[in-house]
């Protein structure tokens, strides 16, 4: 998938440029103060928070395949992960896209995102605080998890098999992939449908006879 900027320049005009510039700093009113408080709560500094609202934001919406976005909010709460992480730790972090969000990812409370939306869903597992929830982020997000302790069981996984074994010190990054895949679809059914059925999802109880 290409950034949308590539696809979007050659019909870009003067009035959306200016409707672009509108909303963006509309976004910038609500996400810059926002990374200042964020940080400031979950003990970074707070010059922390808004270089990271500002560089994420810009990377976010310059690089991502969707032609509308606030990339400048996803920015923010980015600061959230590693104060959070730093202070209070969690025994296991899961990954997913939005096809696997219904996997791993959902059994440890974290969302249900379409498959429609470019996005990177971060679940902690058993985290030590109340304050570190679920974060989905922007599909073209790179990230950089450092093993800070470890144990020995602590392990790279991927979609339920050990890749390798973690030490203290080591570091893994995500990063979104150059190739992408075509699915296929069932016209007969929808995406809510199939997850109802195999999840049992939004249905009643079954009450035993």
């Amino acid at each position: 998938m290409k950034p949308k900027i590539l696809t979007t320049l050659p019909e870009y005009t003067r009035a959306l440029f200016v409707k672009d510039a509108i909303a963006g700093v509309t976004v910038a009113m609500v996400a810059l103060p926002l990374s200042l408080a964020i940080a400031i709560a979950s003990g970074a500094d707070p010059s922390t928070g808004l270089v990271t609202a500002i560089v994420a934001g810009f990377l976010i919406s310059l690089l991502g395949g969707s032609r509308v976005q606030i990339g400048g909010p996803t920015g923010a709460f980015i600061v959230i992960v590693f104060s959070v992480i730093a202070e209070h730790g969690y025994d296991g972090l899961v990954m997913a896209t939005p096809t696997g969000s219904t996997a791993y990812s959902a059994s440890a409370g974290g969302p249900i995102v379409h498959p429609s939306v470019e996005a990177l869903v971060i679940t902690p597992l058993a985290a030590h605080s109340l304050a570190f929830r679920p974060i989905v982020l922007g599909g073209r997000a790179e990230l950089r998890v450092r093993v800070e302790r470890a144990n020995s069981g602590t392990s790279l996984m991927r979609d339920g098999e050990v890749v390798r074994t973690l030490s203290a010190g080591d570091v893994v990054e995500v990063r979104p992939g150059a190739a992408s895949g075509t699915m296929i679809a069932d016209p007969a059914t929808s995406y809510w449908t199939i997850v109802q059925d195999k999840l049992n999802w939004a249905l009643p109880p079954r009450y035993r006879r």
